[in-house]
């Protein structure tokens, strides 16, 4: 007589009577709260002023766009120049580069914005576990950085802000070139 068949059917039901718990989780007690209500007196802060853009990032702010699949970046890079002159070699050298367009300028507040083709960025080769677990960067579409040059605190900074792979490759742009 073959006696698997049953032998697995038993099996089976105790495997899946396992799966049911019948412990109490205190979750599933919860309750809706009513809503918070603001005392007699006190009013409601105003939100009217809450997001507003800084004079500086405003003259960059039709070039930096927003990306959905690449997360943000920021990068400080100090320099021993001169704001001024640190200004001048930054633009000549992302306007001789060659590498992407500049969509604005402002000398006034020392900021571009600047947009990169995926083509134009000069990526890494990377290994095989990095191509298994993350997402190629789609090269046929454009990743957009603005680049500040300010001072802070009597060091000059220049800021780069924007798609990471953009960032990335100012700031590759721009090391070694500013002192």
């Amino acid at each position: 007589m073959n006696y698997k068949l049953p032998t697995g059917a038993a099996l089976s039901i105790l495997l899946l009577a396992g799966c049911h718990s019948t412990r109490h989780e205190p979750w599933q007690d919860a309750k809706v709260a009513a809503p918070l209500t603001i005392p007699a007196g006190l009013d409601r802060p105003g939100t009217s002023s809450e997001l507003t853009v800084p004079a500086q990032a405003a003259s960059v702010e039709g070039a930096v766009q927003s990306n959905e699949t690449m997360p943000p970046s920021s990068v400080n890079l100090g320099v021993e120049a001169a704001v001024d002159a640190a200004w001048q070699t930054v633009g000549s050298v992302l306007a001789g580069s060659g590498v992407g367009t500049i969509l604005s300028r402002d000398d006034a507040t020392h900021s571009l914005g600047i947009q990169l083709k995926g083509s134009e960025l000069d990526l890494p080769k990377q290994g095989f576990f990095h191509r298994l677990v993350h997402r190629a960067p789609d090269l046929t579409r454009s990743y957009y950085a603005a680049v500040a040059v300010v001072d802070e605190n009597g060091e000059t900074q220049v800021q780069i802000n924007g798609d990471w792979l953009a960032v990335h490759r100012v700031q590759q742009l721009l090391d070694g070139k500013l002192k």
